[in-house]
């Protein structure tokens, strides 16, 4: 069954790379902003989805 999303981490995995490498790379080419959130362009095209989650004095909620 394939996943409908799948994190960073593991595209990179798939893709052979280190994580690492596929945030620089998505950075450079402005797929991705400073703080690693998607540009709103590949939001709306569907080929990222974003989720809000609280963290207070570093635990998540």
């Amino acid at each position: 069954m394939i996943p409908e999303y799948i994190t960073l981490a593991e595209a990179a995995k798939t893709l052979n790379l280190g994580p690492r490498k596929m945030i620089q790379a998505m950075k450079r080419r402005k797929i991705i902003d400073q703080y690693r959130l998607p540009n709103w362009r590949y939001t709306q095209q569907g080929f990222f989805k974003t989720e809000t989650k609280a963290f207070v004095n570093g635990h998540l909620f």
